[in-house]
């Protein structure tokens, strides 16, 4: 199997693999020519006769000598071979038949560069020694002069990354006229590291493996004979100290040459072998890098790791965009090492998921359920620096890291998709992994059009589009509303592609404009656009000939699948049919693209054009079919409330108002998807997708609704899209809660109340900081720029704008290590005391370290009005929506239980300084208004008013408060206040027997226990209870609540420290010293103990006094 297919100096090749019995092969392919073709110069007036180009083998050697004296000699012609191709571009009379003109193949020698002949090459074709001799080539006469030297070898061998390669071996020199194969590589000059090396020429080269189109051929064999690889065990791991870095990276770096793997799987490149890399050449280690790869270090086919930046879109183009949130545009490493191929899990991730941060944190989270311990790197080196203990923890946390991206890459299949999309696409791994699908588009077509004896041009000139998708706008067209009526959404199967079989829309059946009139009326098609496109009984087309093998592909494909027994085979199946159908859908794109190689605007504007023609013939078919009664009586009166021709939609919705249950809806959905499919060509056909009842349609794409696909399927809600990945948790979470109350269970009054409650909990404070999380990617900002803001670069400032990106100069002003890479996201919150978003912005765990409050109501202001007032706009009168939105629910502000300021030895948010650089420029901390350079002063616990002494020799209550406290003993009254105090926790019961020493002031004399009861209340009781019952006075009541307060607190850090204990590397002696700041349990831990500070400090003023 080919794990990676390399390109050599001198146009030779090297494949790395294994065979099927787990050897690995080193294989080197020789003699491989590039080529490009030229159309067959035809005879000038007058002279000799016809040209016989496939004949007349002097004639093509004269050629080559007159064009071999008119070039350089490292650019020489090798040989001239006549071929019959056709253009791929535009179907002309000319070119039908047999008597197409003949194309002739100029080979070079191999390791030519095909962009410097191809230039020098076009001015010798057009120069007067070539006439004189009686050559007439036009103009635009060569095809095929940009495909680089990989790709043309990936074509025509064919072979990709996965495949099964048969390379016969030489046979013997007594045998006569010998067919070429392998010869094994001398013992002295044999590659040290690999089973087989061998060298070959690539005709010997047989490629077991087919790609998409020859996989739709029923002889086709897709499975090579022979046995699965072996493996190198891994069962479990081995921890191994030494005394220094140097060693243990020699002998990490032996154990890797001794497992041999064929594979390496890392997360982040240019941070796991990037950082190894750079250690080993620090260190001096022998082999360094290069000693990752298969060639021992200092041979002559070893070679340094090679780290390569790879980025979808660049800075400067993403700057001339609205908007990137729905898409992942973040700058990866590309890691090469010889002879083993690297997976980045993360870069899969990054392409295939919507994900808030993509760390691995994040992923883990996000993608398999659970929580992984995360350490700062102080810690790391701490650990690293330290006894023992500290060294076995440090052994623990890296191994489960290990697992857990290994559990990401069997989670999410990432050596089967990869290995499946580079045999369906003919590419290597390496191309599927890190180049875009236009890339793969291109390499399918240049296989297939090679197999149909089609040339493919240069590359076309870029041209805008003309053309639109279909929409018909919810809002404009007054359409938007809650729909208690069922509503059917019909979609169109694969719309595009059916559009090119069905119209036969092809490169090679376009008419050119100037034959239009050579074609009989009956053998063309006229596009909505006015573009010609011949009929399949003229030409049929390449395009719709690869998406039918496509589909034909994939039927079969899912069918294997639904019979697979293992689960490996079931992934390599699935793999295939998602490889099938992403690269049927990526037609359209490569065809409309301005960066394809071969756009073609005639085509992509005529299926566009086609595209919007069947969205409107289905919606005057489905009314037209409602009228005149052939959807029966409960199809009656329906019509179409939402229409959009675009990857989520391709088709619209209908509502059916006689319909009372979805089941009716669902038939007549199926009945009118049937009726409006006969309208079409075949293969385009309507489809039924499913019924909402209630729908709820916002605006484009935005929509949520309670679905039935059967009758007897259980109801399940379809969220909005809007819920961005960037919005904080508290905005996702009221959204939804609100869409479940109305759509799932119709109650709009129980949706007011539940916002009321979640609106009241922000703005008193009763939110983790967690919860207020929001994230943000560097679109427009490369880490450089970001260093050069952080090091007082004006210009680079004026580029950093928003609050995520300003908060990143001043992590890289905090942390001068810390590096940024384009379209990284930052997670952040918003804390109050700045003037600006700009500046209020601080990274989660150092917000929740230092313990600052967030700006609540900047958060209710700015982040959830909108959303909320634009969802219940469309279920309620706008003065019931007024009344939510200013209610006194949104009147209510934070209390404080204590000072929240930062303590000794915790993280500090200090004013910033400014930096001699940067020209009076503030840096380092977070930039916060005046309020930061004043003390805090104290407020009264009972009343709230502010006290003339500051926070740190501040008694409990104003004079007021002290004069109205009771004479009763506290504790001889229970606080109905108590019940009332929430804990997100199962029942335990905490029994202090005395609780002197914790800061209270009741008596040792008697046992308090808070139990925290099913309907999660806790309540405070007295045995036995002392004293009279009367109003024990606000002194009283200050007491028992701050000490429910402290129960709560405590009980919360001890759930969610247990909780912690489970996914942390430290035994039960050792302190935690995780700081995940994607865990939500990581921050209630956090606020327990912020809070029991806080509450530390009111015990102390309640000791202190009661009087100011």
């Amino acid at each position: 199997m080919a794990l990676d297919i390399l390109e050599d100096d001198h146009g030779q090749f090297t494949i790395w693999g294994a065979s099927a019995s787990g050897a690995s092969v080193l294989l080197q392919v020789q003699g491989f020519r590039p080529y490009l073709y030229v159309v067959a110069p035809a005879a000038m007036p007058g002279s000799a006769p016809a040209l016989d180009w496939f004949e007349d083998r002097g004639l093509r050697e004269s050629f080559r000598a007159v064009v071999n004296r008119a070039i350089p000699p490292d650019l020489r012609v090798a040989a001239v071979l006549a071929c019959d191709r056709r253009p791929l571009q535009y179907c002309r009379p000319a070119d039908l038949g047999p008597a197409a003109s003949p194309m002739l193949r100029l080979e070079f020698d191999p390791g030519t560069s095909l962009r410097r002949a191809a230039p020098v090459l076009a001015r010798c074709l057009a120069s007067p020694g070539l006439l004189e001799a009686g050559w007439n080539f036009g103009a635009g006469t060569m095809f095929e002069s940009e495909i680089g030297l990989l790709q043309r070898f990936l074509a025509d061998m064919p072979v990709s990354g996965g495949a099964w390669l048969y390379v016969p071996p030489a046979a013997s020199p007594k045998a006569g006229a010998p067919a070429p194969g392998y010869t094994l590589a001398q013992e002295d000059r044999r590659a040290a590291g690999f089973d087989i090396d061998a060298t070959a020429p690539w005709q010997a080269l047989t490629c077991l493996t087919p790609d998409a189109t020859q996989l739709a051929d029923a002889g086709w064999s897709p499975f090579p004979p022979g046995s699965a690889a072996a493996g190198y065990p891994a069962s479990g791991a081995r921890t191994l100290v030494f005394r220094s870095e140097a060693a243990m990276l020699r002998a990490f770096l032996a154990w890797l040459r001794a497992a041999d793997p064929d594979l390496l799987a890392v997360f982040d490149a240019g941070r796991t072998l990037g950082a190894l890399g750079a250690r080993c050449a620090a260190l001096r280690v022998d082999g360094g890098a290069a000693a990752l790869g298969r060639a021992p270090p200092g041979s002559s086919r070893s070679r340094p790791l090679r780290l390569k930046r790879i980025t979808t879109y660049s800075a400067a183009w993403v700057r001339s965009q609205s908007r990137m949130s729905s898409t992942s545009n973040q700058e990866t490493l590309r890691a090469e090492v010889d002879g083993r191929v690297v997976v980045d899990v993360q870069r899969q991730v990054l392409t295939s998921q919507n994900l808030s941060t993509f760390t691995l944190t994040d992923c883990v989270q996000s993608l398999l359920g659970g929580t992984l311990e995360t350490l700062a790197p102080r810690e790391v080196a701490a650990l690293a620096a330290g006894d023992g203990a500290g060294l076995l923890r440090l052994a623990r946390y890296m191994a489960t890291r290990a697992r857990a991206v290994r559990a990401l890459l069997l989670h999410l299949a990432t050596v089967p998709d990869m290995v499946e999309m580079a045999r369906v696409t003919g590419l290597t791994l390496g191309q599927v992994a890190y180049q875009a699908q236009m890339v793969r588009t291109h390499s399918l077509l240049l296989r297939t059009a090679g197999r149909r004896g089609y040339v493919l041009p240069a590359r076309l000139e870029a041209g805008q589009l003309q053309e639109h998708t279909f929409i018909l706008h919810p809002v404009e067209n007054r359409t938007a509303g809650l729909y208690t009526n069922p509503v059917a959404i019909l979609d169109f199967a694969s719309l595009y592609p059916s559009i090119y079989r069905a119209h036969n829309l092809c490169y090679t059946t376009l008419v050119h404009p100037e034959d239009r009139g050579l074609f009989a009326e009956d053998q063309t098609t006229v596009t909505p656009t006015g573009d010609v496109f011949v009929k399949p009984a003229v030409r049929k087309g390449l395009l719709p000939a690869i998406l039918a093998a496509l589909t034909v592909a994939r039927a079969a494909t899912r069918d294997q699948l639904k019979a697979a027994t293992s689960e490996a085979q079931r992934a390599v199946l699935d793999g295939r049919q998602k490889a099938l159908k992403v690269t049927a859908n990526a037609l359209y794109g490569f065809t409309g693209a301005q960066t394809s190689p071969l756009q073609c605007i005639p085509l992509a504007d005529s299926c566009l054009a086609y595209g919007a023609q069947a969205c409107r013939r289905a919606l005057d078919a489905l009314e037209s079919a409602s009228r005149s009664g052939e959807l029966g009586p409960i199809g009656r009166g329906a019509r179409v409330i939402y229409g959009h021709t675009d990857s989520l939609c391709e088709g619209g919705f209908a509502v059916f108002p006689a319909a009372s249950t979805p089941a009716e809806a669902i038939e007549v959905g199926k009945r009118t998807a049937a009726i409006v499919s006969a309208a079409f060509p075949d293969p385009m056909e309507l489809k039924f997708e499913r019924v909402c009842n209630p729908l709820l349609l916002i605006h484009v794409n935005r929509y949520a609704g309670k679905t039935w696909e059967r009758p007897d399927s259980q109801p399940a809600l379809m969220g909005l899209v809007s819920m961005w990945r960037q919005a904080a948790p508290i905005v996702r979470t009221t959204l939804h809660g609100v869409l479940e109350r109305i759509i799932m269970r119709g109650d709009v009054e129980s949706a007011i109340a539940f916002v009321e409650e979640e609106v009241r909990r922000l703005l008193s404070g009763r939110v983790s900081l967690h919860e207020l999380i929001m994230t943000q990617g560097l679109w427009r900002i490369t880490g450089e720029q970001v260093s050069s803001a952080a090091a007082g670069d004006p210009a680079a400032a004026a580029e950093v704008r928003g609050p995520h990106a300003s908060l990143a100069v001043r992590l890289v002003q905090r942390d001068p290590g810390r590096a940024f890479v384009l379209g990284e996201r930052l997670p952040y919150v918003l804390l109050a005391g700045a003037p600006k978003q700009d500046d209020a912005a601080e990274d989660p765990v150092m917000a929740v370290r230092s313990g600052t409050r967030a700006d609540y109501l900047l958060y209710w202001n700015n982040k959830l009005v909108r959303p909320l007032s634009e969802m219940l706009g469309h279920c309620m009168p706008p003065a019931r929506v007024q009344a939510l939105m200013q209610g006194a629910h949104t009147r209510v502000r934070v209390e404080e239980v204590g000072s929240r300021v930062a303590k000794p030895g915790g993280a500090s948010l200090s004013p910033p300084t400014p930096s001699p650089r940067a020209k009076g420029r503030r840096q380092g901390g977070r930039q916060v208004g005046m309020t930061a350079f004043y003390a805090a002063t104290a407020k009264c616990i009972g009343c709230k008013r502010t006290l003339p002494q500051t926070s740190g020799t501040a008694p409990a209550l104003c004079e007021i408060c002290s004069r109205q406290a009771g004479a009763t003993h506290p504790h001889v009254h229970a606080c109905r206040g108590l019940q009332r105090c929430r804990v997100g926790f199962a029942a335990s019961a905490l029994h202090w027997p005395a609780m002197k020493n914790s800061g209270s002031p009741f008596p040792k004399t008697h046992s308090w226990i808070i139990a925290c009861l099913p309907p999660q209340q806790v309540r405070l009781t007295a045995a036995p209870p002392l004293g009279r019952h009367r109003d024990p006075g606000i002194a009283a009541r200050v007491v028992l609540e701050t000490t429910a307060r402290q129960a709560e607190a405590e009980a919360l850090r001890a759930r969610a420290g247990s909780i912690c204990r489970a996914c942390d590397s430290a035994t039960l002696t050792q302190p935690f010293l995780c700081e995940n700041g994607a865990c939500a349990i990581y921050f209630q831990r956090r606020e327990a103990c912020i809070d029991l500070e806080a509450l530390g400090e009111t015990w102390v003023r309640l000791r202190g006094g009661a009087a100011g």
